[in-house]
């Protein structure tokens, strides 16, 4: 979704959209490339540019898409430092380590404020994920949360929903990302 490429070839939902609001003003997401010890830390993207930490969405806000040197020259910008190399040596765009800046809410906190819900501890791949349309239908694992408090392990549950959408309305964020 936050990839300049598609944007380009209209397979985003965000073309046209930066600067703009499209999440709650609680998130706000980066691309860390020298996060110590994060498994998609790098120097230099699949083209030898220089990778460094870019803000995708500040407070809600829409800032920045991600580009290799070819999308970025038809889009009239620089590349980010996100281009990918594929099995037959395509040039794609990725990420590195996408980073939500935590909240001021401790868990205790957090739970309590949910009150009654689902605290989701693991997700099981990404292969229910559209990122066209940001729909989503995911395995996932963690726990049910009653009076504000963890009451039992749950799993083999399906969580469904657009990206999109759950971005505008995450109301609260934790101190433990």
């Amino acid at each position: 979704a936050f990839s300049g490429e598609a944007a380009l070839k209209g397979l985003s939902q965000l073309k046209g959209k930066l600067n703009s609001e499209i999440a709650a003003d609680k998130i706000s997401i980066e691309d860390q490339p020298q996060l110590p010890g994060a498994g998609g830390s790098a120097a230099f993207d699949g083209e030898g540019n220089p990778c460094k930490p870019i803000s995708i969405v500040d407070k809600g806000v829409f800032k920045n898409f991600l580009y290799h040197d070819a999308a970025a020259r038809e889009a009239g910008t620089s590349s980010t430092g996100h281009a990918t190399m594929g099995g037959k040596g395509g040039i794609g765009t990725g990420h590195h380590n996408m980073v939500l800046k935590p909240g001021s809410l401790d868990e205790k906190s957090l739970l309590e404020r949910v009150g009654t819900g689902l605290l989701v501890s693991g997700i099981e791949g990404t292969a229910g994920c559209n990122s066209v349309s940001g729909d989503f239908s995911l395995g996932v694992q963690g726990f049910w949360i009653e009076n504000g408090k963890k009451s039992r392990p749950v799993e083999a549950v399906t969580v469904a929903g657009n990206f999109f959408s759950a971005l505008k309305e995450i109301s609260f964020i934790s101190n433990d990302i």
